[in-house]
């Protein structure tokens, strides 16, 4: 990745934040959920 510009590495950024973002809520939802199980 030496050779990325400024506006790549944005797009790049906003790629990461569109799949991350509900995989992340996503995450938490299940861990929230799953919590009572295990008390």
């Amino acid at each position: 990745m030496a050779n990325v510009t400024q506006g790549s590495s944005v797009k790049l950024l906003l790629a990461w934040l569109l799949v991350g973002i509900p995989l992340a809520w996503g995450f938490l939802m299940t861990l929230a959920s799953a919590l009572p199980l295990f008390q």
